[in-house]
Order: structure tokens, then C-alpha cells, then sequence
């Protein structure tokens, strides 16, 4: 049981780093470019990091459901036993 807890704190930290280590990114290279252009509209950064998450999740969607699905049955897997 304490496996697969492990395993799917494991599971979401790495799915969620990623969704976030890539938004934080996007929002960074939008402040500096706000910054040196003086533009400072809001949404602009807004609408980068909204792109960025969705083409993560096209990009890597499928490898997170497999991840997602498999601890999934190693759950009922482990409950049935």
C-alpha cells in the first residue's frame, strides 16, 4: 500500500512539475520581453502561459494518462488482493 502512495505522489509531482515548470517559463521570457519593450498589458502573459499548458497537454497527454491508468490498476490490483 505504501508503494503505491509513493508512487503516486511520484506520479503527480512529475506531471504537475512539468505543467508548471513550463508555464513559469513562458511567464518569465513574457515579463522580461514586457520589460524591455515597456508594454504592460497583462494578458499577454496570460494568454502564453494558457497556450504553453495546452500544448503541453497535446504533447504529453498520452504519456500522462498511460502513467495515470497504470497506478490506477495497481490500486484495484492491490484492493482486490
Amino acid at each position: 500500500m505504501i508503494e503505491i502512495l509513493l508512487e503516486g505522489i511520484i506520479i503527480v509531482l512529475t506531471i504537475s512539475g512539468i505543467i508548471l515548470g513550463s508555464t513559469v517559463i513562458v511567464g518569465l521570457v513574457c515579463a522580461i520581453a514586457q520589460t524591455a519593450t515597456q508594454i504592460q498589458e497583462q494578458t499577454i502573459s496570460l494568454v502564453g502561459k494558457w497556450v504553453i499548458t495546452i500544448i503541453v497537454f497535446l504533447i504529453l497527454g498520452d504519456w500522462m494518462n498511460e502513467m495515470l491508468i497504470e497506478l490506477f490498476t495497481k490500486s484495484l490490483e492491490f484492493k482486490v488482493q
